[in-house]
């Protein structure tokens, strides 16, 4: 190679290397989009399969859901409360029993584990043996049972006498019923045996076997004393009704006249035995009940008992695990209600004065019982500790002429849940009369200290006639700074053909204005709705319930409730089937107020727009589902009842169980994890990305040095 050929030779090199690198570059490039395409590629593969298929894993302790926040609530009040309560599950802990009780006693043991991590002031109490239970029983509730022992106690001493008293009687018949001139007499002899018998045999062998029985039940572990006393005092009875018939005079006759020489001469000394078992029989009867003591009637096989400080309540498996209807393979279903089983046990046994709701409307037929359309939420209150009532201020039978019972339950300490459901057929004619007795009687009710939470319909124009164009309610609203237009409902543009869309007043709230009432409920679906009878004329629909620009003096109030703030969604006061176009000219765009709480003085008040709010078909919406492998009932619109109850606790004073409820969320929560779940998710929380982002790097390096 010539000098003059050097810089060419280097100057190509140099032009090689150029192309070279710029030759990796252009490979690398598009491996590097082929990489991030793969990637996403896949991710997207993932993300399609875990939608097609809805897979779900819950790795949290023994797959069961956690406590739900009412729950939760609850403990915090029982752990203040000082009180110790045991929990102790009858269900059988080995697979030698029958598989579906193996598989529910799992389950409960999983729940009852959740209650004892959750409260200090619980504890599993897992007795050796059915006899070691009873002892412990016997120990805790022994006091309460001490009237029922010292009445029992009593009765060895008072058999003793009675039986030497009939033994000595006995003894002065006798050589009567021997004597020769009595033997002449067949007839006598036999009336001599017969009160022979009666007096030395029945009086005494029923009073010997019955002092055997009781020493017999008074030597148990736990004696089921209520059972005993009542055995006692019906066999007493039936002695006592003996000697009445021989002391009675009327009854000489059907004897001969040597029996009614006897009898007249020693039936004054039965007088006393019959004032003695007679007062003995009463102080049997008068005993005071014992509910703990029905544990021992109530104790079987699959339940629960829940001891506390002063009562017992046995959960039976009926109230655990309620029959679904169905089968899964020919293996018949169950939903688990545990959690609700314990809390209205503990409720009982926390807050033992019972506050009573009362349901009032001006239709007189039932609502609450049987297949009444609010049953389901009655139910629910007396799971929750309230005493539940009905009212109307209209008799049952108005062509009776018969005056309406008085309310069963008014003033302090008690909630009216007045539903405003419209009067139909003859009864409409007499809406202004009914309107104007109710409302009388809502006054009295909130005058005396009494609370009520009120479930407002829209009332048409068309039915303002009735009422002298009044709208129902108003004036005793208004006084606690609440402003109903119940002239307006609240609808939403739904499509209901191909060319054609209505405003129905149907839709569904996740989100509420912050309260007391509402804060537990977020994101949970409240529904509302009205229906459509007859026509073109929408009755008990939501309508519009807000605050007065100025509140009246000693009054707090707030919305606790709106419905969406969409364009599909507003409040009209159309007297037809609403268009599906808003107008505003007519009518009230949204957000639109369907719901206030108020309180003046000792009173509160919670208006909500929507009478339907907590009828048996929205609350029984829904469909079932496994959780923690269990069917579970998924509520469609949990927000009705937890929006209910929610009220009806701020109603009763008791904030501090303002909670979301376990059936409102029990798709909602998982279950606490364990130590170890909490360090391999925390492992892979942390190392998880920190591990992808070296893959990733790996990946490109080996793409570049390929290159």
């Amino acid at each position: 190679m010539t000098e003059s050929e050097q810089p060419k030779s280097t100057s190509d090199a140099t032009h090689h290397s150029a192309l070279a690198a710029s030759d990796r570059l252009w490979r690398y490039g598009p491996n590097t989009i082929i990489l991030v395409i793969a990637v996403v590629a896949i991710v997207g593969l993932v993300d399609w399969l875990s939608v097609k298929y809805n897979y779900t894993r819950d790795c949290t302790t023994g797959g069961i859901y956690s406590l739900s926040p009412r729950t939760k609530s609850l403990l915090k009040q029982l752990d203040k409360s000082g009180g110790k309560y045991q929990i102790v599950s009858l269900y059988p802990g080995d697979a030698s029993a029958d598989q579906t009780e193996y598989e529910q006693g799992l389950k409960v043991q999983q729940l009852i584990h959740e209650y004892t991590r959750a409260s200090s002031h619980i504890k599993q109490f897992k007795p050796r043996s059915h006899a070691a239970l009873l002892r412990a029983l016997r120990s805790r509730f022994g006091n309460s049972f001490a009237p029922y022992k010292q009445v029992v106690d009593e009765f060895p001493a008072l058999a003793g006498q009675l039986n030497a008293f009939f033994k000595a009687q006995g003894a002065s018949i006798k050589p009567l019923e021997t004597n020769p001139a009595a033997a002449a007499n067949q007839e006598q002899a036999q009336n001599f045996a017969q009160l022979d018998d009666f007096i030395r045999h029945d009086m005494g062998r029923t009073l010997r076997h019955l002092n055997k029985s009781v020493k017999q039940a008074t030597a148990s572990t736990l004696p089921d004393w209520p059972g005993l006393t009542t055995a006692m005092a019906h066999t007493l009875d039936r002695a006592k009704q003996n000697l009445e018939f021989i002391t009675d005079n009327a009854n000489y006759s059907q004897y001969g006249p040597a029996v009614r020489a006897w009898l007249k001469i020693h039936a004054p000394a039965f007088k006393k035995p019959l004032a003695r078992i007679s007062a003995y029989v009463t102080k049997l009867q008068t005993l005071k009940p014992v509910k703990s003591s029905q544990v021992l009637a109530d104790l079987s096989a699959d339940c629960i008992v829940l001891m506390g400080p002063h009562h017992i309540k046995v959960l039976h498996r009926s109230r655990i695990f309620v029959p679904e209807g169905g089968s899964l393979g020919g293996k018949p279903q169950y939903l688990f209600k545990g959690e609700q089983a314990i809390n209205a046990a503990l409720l009982a046994m926390v807050h033992k004065q019972k506050t009573k709701v009362v349901f009032v409307s001006i239709d007189p037929d039932t609502l609450i019982t049987g297949q009444g359309p609010f049953s389901s939420i009655a139910q629910a209150l007396r799971r929750n500790n309230f005493k539940v009532y009905e009212w109307s201020p209209m008799p049952a039978n108005p062509q009776m002429q018969q005056p309406p019972a008085p309310p069963p339950a008014i003033g302090k300490g008690v909630i009216w849940v007045i539903i405003d459901l419209p009067p139909g057929g003859q009864q409409s004619m007499m809406a202004g009369m009914m309107y104007a007795a109710l409302q009388g009687q809502i006054k009295r009710q909130l005058a005396q200290g009494g609370n009520a939470l009120f479930l407002l319909g829209n009332m048409p124009e068309q039915l303002l006639m009735a009422t002298q164009g009044q709208i129902p309610f108003k004036p005793t609203l208004a006084a606690y700074g609440v402003r109903l237009r119940s002239t307006y409902m609240i609808v939403q543009r739904t499509q209901v053909s191909r060319h054609r869309w209505l405003g129905l007043p149907r839709f569904s709230i996740t989100s509420y204005p912050k309260s007391v009432i509402t804060d537990p409920i977020q994101s949970l679906t409240s529904h509302f709705e009205g229906i459509l009878p007859q026509g073109d004329l929408f009755l008990m629909a939501p309508t519009w319930v807000g605050l007065l620009k100025h509140l009246p003096a000693g009054v707090s109030a707030r919305v606790i409730l709106q419905s969406p703030a969409r364009a599909s969604i507003w409040a009209t006061s159309a007297t037809g089937l609403p268009s599906g176009t808003f107008d505003p000219s007519t009518d009230i765009k949204s957000p639109i107020p369907m719901g206030v709480m108020a309180q003046k003085a000792a009173s509160r008040i919670v208006v909500i727009d929507s009478p339907l709010l907590v009828q048996n078909a929205i609350l029984q919406a829904g469909g079932l589902s496994l959780a923690g492998g269990q069917p579970t009932f998924i509520a469609a619109y949990p927000g009705n009842q937890q929006l209910f109850m929610n009220s009806i606790y701020w109603l009763a004073h008791q904030s501090h169980l303002i909670a979301v409820s376990p059936r409102a969320t029990v798709a909602l929560r998982i279950g606490e994890m364990s130590p170890a779940e909490e360090t391999m998710s925390r492992f892979f929380s942390f190392l998880g990305p920190a591990f992808l982002a070296i893959v990733a790097g790996f990946s490109v390096y080996l793409v570049r040095r390929r290159v």
